[in-house]
């Protein structure tokens, strides 16, 4: 999630950010509005808060000196049940500019190639040969399925669209990978593996 500082303070980066994802820059507009109306709000509340503080400070002095303080109670009352909605607007609000922020994409690096089809790629390095053959290959996904290894229908019904599930064979790939990593890490690279409690 971007922090709402950055999007305040640099709304053309994160506009052209998201120009560059293909993605719709009118969120931005959206995410500022909320946070002025936010801003604006939670200032007014303070106010209010402050005003409260600094009549309950004199409430006990003003009341022992004879002073009549029931048109202040009643005062004091009303603005209590006003900062109390203005509370509940001011948390309807985050709850809105929360998911509108989470909405927002991660943006890509500026090195990144501009460009919304793989065409705007550039190869930065090629490792091996690449492969050339007498036949249509598969799709990852399609040999995985076909070899069991791999059940996208299963794992949409247990998490949602875009979590596989790895079978047998490709539970193993998965955790060898693993292992592999942690290795590498461990014995070139001089990390130390911990394994730290969980639940």
């Amino acid at each position: 999630m971007l922090d709402i500082k950055r999007i305040r303070d640099n709304p053309d980066e994160i506009r052209e950010g998201l120009t560059a994802r293909g993605a719709d820059t009118a969120v931005v507009d959206s995410v500022l509005e909320c946070d002025a109306r936010r801003r604006a709000s939670l200032a007014e509340v303070e106010a209010l808060k402050a005003t409260r503080k600094a009549v309950s400070k004199e409430f006990g002095k003003r009341k022992a000196a004879g002073e009549d303080m029931e048109s202040v109670q009643a005062e004091m009352r009303e603005l209590g049940d006003r900062v109390a909605v203005m509370d509940e607007d001011i948390r309807k609000i985050d709850d809105e500019l929360t998911a509108l922020v989470l909405g927002i994409p991660n943006l890509p690096h500026v090195s990144t190639p501009r460009g919304l089809t793989e065409d705007a790629n550039e190869v930065v390095r090629t490792v091996g040969e690449i492969p050339h053959f007498d036949f249509e290959p598969k799709a990852h996904i399609e040999l995985c399925e076909e070899l069991g290894i791999l059940d996208l229908k299963r794992a949409a019904r247990m998490s949602g669209a875009g979590f596989p599930l790895f079978v047998g064979q490709g539970a193993r790939l998965v955790r060898a990978l693993k292992n592999f990593m942690l290795d590498m890490h461990v014995e070139q690279h001089g990390y130390t593996e911990v394994a730290p409690p969980f639940l």
